[in-house]
């Protein structure tokens, strides 16, 4: 029997976004754009720079002041795909009262794409030495 989504054509994009405030708004504009030269079948994972909540934040002080990621996924229709493993994706290395960590990394996708994969899975990996986490992104986990 053969397996139709062998041969299916999606888009996958990869974020790295700007600290820099002014610079990513221009980024998360520029993608929104783009969006017109995808299929409607996507996924977007990457370093996104922003939490959604104190849950997703441990150390430092102060609550997300990046707002315009959330407006981000309302435009480009996204929704989050679930994760497994450790639920921070970022720590600063610091040892102590000054560690610091976020769930700033994400793995989202367009609702067509999270219909036809709902068996996708992402995975948040152990760290292996960077400041972030690696994540996987298993598109058909029945294999």
């Amino acid at each position: 029997m053969s397996n139709p989504l062998i041969n299916e054509k999606w888009d996958l994009l990869f974020v790295y976004a700007s600290c820099n405030d002014k610079d990513r708004i221009n980024q998360f504009r520029s993608l929104v754009d783009y969006k017109n030269n995808l299929r409607s079948k996507f996924c977007v994972v990457g370093d996104f720079k922003y939490y959604t909540n104190g849950r997703e934040k441990r150390g430092g002080n102060g609550v997300s002041r990046y707002k315009t990621v959330p407006t981000f996924i309302n435009y480009m229709g996204l929704v989050y795909l679930d994760f497994r493993g450790p639920p921070m994706t970022w720590s600063n290395r610091r040892d102590g009262q000054d560690h610091i960590t976020e769930r700033i990394d994400r793995s989202m996708a367009s609702t067509p794409w999270g219909t036809t994969h709902s068996n996708a899975q992402v995975f948040h990996l152990d760290d292996l030495g960077s400041d972030h986490r690696p994540l996987l992104l298993v598109v058909d986990s029945t294999f």
